[in-house]
C-alpha cells in the first residue's frame, strides 16, 4: 500500500511537471524570440514567467532541500521582475514629451499605466513580427521603418506608453498636442487604428501643433474598435478638451483617423455630422454601404496607398466618386507605390494635405 501510494505520488509530480513545463512553453519561445530581436525587457518578462509558471512543480518534484531552497529563490527573484515590469511607475513624466500631453476625461490627473517600463518600440517590434503581412515588412523595410521613428534625434521624447494598459483598464486616456501660440486654433480629433494609441503616430502629428498651429487631439480606446462605444468617447474627449480650452476655434474642428481609425471617423462623422466641419480618412474606409448626405457641405480628405493590401484602394475610389455624386467636397490623394502604412512612409505629402484642409477659410 505504500508503495503503491509513493508511485501516486510520483506520478502526479510528474504530471504537474509536464504540465507547467508544458504552459512554459510559449512564454520560453515568446523570450527566444524577443532575445533574437533585443527586446530586452519583453524577453524579461516572457522568462520571469515561465520560471514563476515551473516553479511550483519544480518545488514539488525534487526532494533535496537545497534544491527547493534554490527554486523558492528563483520564483522571488521572477515575481519581482514580472512586478516591477508590470506595476505603474509612480514617476510617469519622467524623461517624457513636455509637447505631447497625456490627458484623461476622468475627473482627477491621468493614472500611472501598467507596463510603462516596457518601452513601446519592443511591443510595436513583436507585434509588427506577427501582425504584418510580407508585402508590410517590406513597407517598412523589415521594421526599421520603426526603429526609426522612435529613436530618431529629432524625435520628440516618448511618454510612458499606454497600450498595455488600455486593454484591460478604461481611462478615459487621450494625448494632446496644443500650439505654443494663444491664438484660436483649429482642432484635429485623430482616432488611433486598431492594436492600441502607439505613439508613432502622435510623434508624426505633434508637427501639426508645433509647425502650423493646429491642436490634435489622440483618444485612447483599447484596442481600437470605434464603434457605438468607440464614438461616443472621442466626443466625450472632444468635450474635455472644448471645456479646458477656450482658445479652440468651434468653427473648424475635425475628426480624422488612420486604418481602424479612419472608418471609425467616417462612422463618427456619418452620424454627428453637426459637431464637425471635416473628415480626414488616412488607409481606412468603410467597407459596408453607407449613406452620404449627412457629408454634404462638409470637407473631405481622403488618403489611400495604391497598393494597400489590408483594405483595397477600390474601396477608397468607390467612396470618394460616391461623395462627389452628391456633391460633396473631396480631395483624394491616391499614393503609387504606397500600402497601408502611408502615414509613416510619406509623412510630408500627407501632412501637407492635411493641413491645406485644416486652413481653409
Amino acid at each position: 500500500m505504500t508503495m503503491r501510494r509513493a508511485a501516486v505520488r510520483r506520478l502526479c509530480r510528474a504530471g504537474a511537471l509536464f504540465a507547467s513545463s508544458t504552459l512554459a512553453a510559449l512564454p520560453l519561445c515568446l523570450g527566444a524570440l524577443c532575445a533574437a530581436l533585443g527586446l530586452g525587457h519583453l524577453f524579461s518578462l516572457f522568462m520571469a514567467t515561465a520560471c514563476l509558471v515551473v516553479a511550483p512543480a519544480a518545488f514539488l518534484w525534487s526532494p533535496k532541500r537545497i534544491v527547493r531552497i534554490a527554486v523558492l529563490g528563483l520564483a522571488a527573484v521572477s515575481g519581482f521582475t514580472i512586478a516591477w515590469l508590470i506595476l505603474p511607475m509612480q514617476d510617469t513624466q519622467h524623461d517624457s514629451d513636455d509637447s505631447l500631453r497625456s490627458q484623461s476625461t476622468m475627473a482627477g490627473s491621468t493614472a500611472p499605466p501598467w507596463f510603462s517600463r516596457i518601452p513601446e518600440l519592443d511591443i510595436v517590434l513583436l507585434g509588427g513580427f506577427f501582425g504584418l503581412s510580407d508585402e508590410e515588412a517590406l513597407e517598412t523595410k523589415g521594421l526599421e521603418l520603426f526603429r526609426e521613428i522612435y529613436t530618431a534625434r529629432d524625435s520628440l521624447p516618448c511618454n510612458p506608453s499606454v497600450v498595455l494598459d488600455s486593454w484591460l483598464f478604461d481611462r478615459g486616456h487621450y494625448w494632446l498636442a496644443m500650439p505654443s501660440s494663444g491664438r484660436a486654433a483649429p482642432l484635429l480629433l485623430f482616432l488611433h487604428g486598431n492594436g492600441g494609441n502607439f505613439q508613432s503616430y502622435p510623434k508624426i502629428l505633434t508637427k501639426l501643433a508645433q509647425e502650423h498651429h493646429v491642436a490634435v487631439a489622440m483618444p485612447t480606446f483599447g484596442w481600437g474598435n470605434w464603434q457605438i462605444a468607440g464614438q461616443e468617447r472621442s466626443l466625450e474627449v472632444l468635450e474635455d478638451i472644448l471645456e479646458r480650452h477656450s482658445t479652440i476655434d468651434r468653427e473648424r474642428i475635425f475628426i480624422g483617423g488612420v486604418s481602424a481609425g479612419s472608418i471609425g471617423a467616417i462612422r463618427t462623422m456619418s452620424n454627428h455630422p453637426e459637431r464637425f466641419r471635416g473628415v480626414i480618412a488616412i488607409s481606412g474606409v468603410p467597407q459596408e454601404e453607407m449613406s452620404v448626405r449627412q457629408f454634404t457641405g462638409k470637407s473631405v480628405l481622403i488618403v489611400h496607398g495604391e497598393d494597400d493590401a489590408r483594405i483595397a484602394v477600390d474601396s477608397a475610389r468607390a467612396l470618394a466618386d460616391r461623395l462627389r455624386e452628391h456633391r460633396v467636397e473631396v480631395d483624394y490623394f491616391e499614393l503609387p507605390g504606397s500600402g497601408h502604412f502611408a502615414l509613416l512612409t510619406q509623412q510630408q505629402s500627407i501632412l501637407a494635405r492635411v493641413v491645406a484642409l485644416l486652413n481653409q477659410p
